[in-house]
C-alpha cells in the first residue's frame, strides 16, 4: 500500500478526557496514522488516553480554535489522505470499512459526509449537515 492509499487521522483537542477514547477506538482499525494536537498545555488525562492509540501527540500553544492548528496537523500527516475528526465524534463500523474504498476513487479529492447533530440524548438532525472530513493532502 503506497502513501496515496493510506489515511492519516487528525484530532485537534482541548481537555477531552471524557470522550476521546471512543473516537480513538473507532479509528484504530481503519486509519494508518493518528495525530493528536492539544490546543495548549494539557491539564487532564486527554494525552495519557491518546498515548494508548498513538505516539504522534503534540501540544500546541493555546489558540482557542481548532483552525489555528489545522495547517500544522496537515503538515505532520505522513499520508496523502487526511481524515479530520473531532474528539466527540467517531466512525461507525460501516464508515470505517468504506474509507479505503472511497480513497481509491481517482476522480475525487475530498468527501463530505452527512454528520447528524447529537444533542447528548438524541440526534436532532438526520440528513444534514454535510461535513467535509476526508480530503487529499496534496
Amino acid at each position: 500500500m503506497d502513501n496515496h492509499s493510506k489515511i492519516s487521522a487528525i484530532l485537534i483537542v482541548y481537555h477531552e478526557e471524557a470522550i476521546i477514547e471512543r473516537c480513538l477506538k473507532s479509528l484504530k482499525e481503519y486509519v494508518n496514522e493518528i495525530i493528536v494536537i492539544h490546543d495548549g498545555p494539557c491539564q487532564d488525562n486527554t494525552l495519557t488516553i491518546a498515548q494508548k492509540y498513538t505516539s504522534n501527540i503534540h501540544e500546541g500553544d493555546r489558540k482557542g480554535m481548532m483552525e489555528f492548528h489545522l495547517i500544522n496537523a496537515i503538515k505532520l500527516a505522513s499520508y496523502d489522505w487526511i481524515l479530520r475528526i473531532d474528539a466527540d465524534e467517531y466512525l461507525s463500523p460501516t464508515m470505517g470499512e468504506n474509507l479505503h474504498t472511497l480513497i481509491q476513487d481517482t476522480t475525487s479529492n475530498s468527501f463530505a459526509f452527512i454528520w447528524p447533530i447529537w444533542d447528548g440524548n438524541q440526534y436532532i438532525t438526520k440528513n444534514w449537515p454535510y461535513k467535509p472530513v476526508l480530503f487529499r493532502k496534496s
